[in-house]
């Protein structure tokens, strides 16, 4: 399942792992996002996790679309349905040439 969430370009955490420092950064400064974004989506109680979802990046895109200082942007979390952890995997530099094709 793909997760949505309203950020800030200037927040410089990750509201999925650093929800704590991204709250305050995002409110220390203004931008209030969860706010915004309560006002905008049309969740209802009755929503399956997918349905609130969708309404979220409905809500996200129409937040975007009529934001005039271009402040707003979204970050995604894709969840691994074969793993209850959320994971990322960093590949150091010298092992990145491995996945670069020949010739190009």
């Amino acid at each position: 399942m793909v997760y949505y969430h309203l950020t800030t370009v200037d927040n410089p955490f990750d509201p999925f792992t650093d929800y704590e420092n991204w709250n305050r950064f995002d409110t220390e400064n203004g931008h209030y996002s969860n706010s915004m974004l309560a006002r905008i989506a049309n969740f209802t109680s009755d929503m399956t996790d997918e349905e609130e979802q969708a309404e979220a990046k409905r809500a996200i895109d129409e937040i975007i679309k009529y934001d005039p200082f271009n402040k707003f942007t979204f970050v995604t979390l894709v969840e691994n349905p074969r793993d209850s952890e959320y994971k990322t995997v960093i590949i150091p530099d010298e092992e990145l040439i491995d996945y670069i094709p020949r010739g190009v």
